[in-house]
């Protein structure tokens, strides 16, 4: 005889967020890119996450994936659930529930700031 399996239905927890991107003035050029590159990583963890029920919400994850890039100096995350309230640290989710978040907005914004890796050939 098999495994028994317990078959749940899943409960979608949404969520919107949005992102803006600073980037340092020596990518202005590479600043579309830079966006790009960002959104389109940020886009497969939430496509992966959709997969994994009580997979936790937190925002700092996926505005990490962008922070680490190169031409990037911060990034200012919002993320609300469907309640309209923020979530700043996490959102915990239950074995029977799973994150599905929308990017409401995903810009970029030039900073005045330069990279170190330009500044150390002044």
């Amino acid at each position: 005889m098999g495994d028994l399996v317990d078959v749940i239905d899943v409960i979608d927890v949404t969520a919107t967020a949005s992102y803006k991107l600073h980037i340092y003035a020596d990518y202005t050029a590479l600043a579309d890119q830079i966006k790009t590159a960002a959104q389109t990583s940020i886009q497969a963890t939430i496509n992966a996450w959709k997969t994994q029920h009580g997979r936790d919400i937190v925002p700092a994850a996926l505005s990490s994936l962008a922070q680490r890039m190169e031409g990037v100096y911060f990034v200012e995350t919002e993320m609300r659930d469907s309640e309209d309230e923020l979530i700043t640290t996490t959102k915990q989710l239950s074995k029977a529930k799973r994150p599905i978040i929308t990017i409401k907005d995903f810009t970029f914004v030039i900073s005045n700031e330069q990279s170190q890796v330009n500044e150390t050939f002044k």
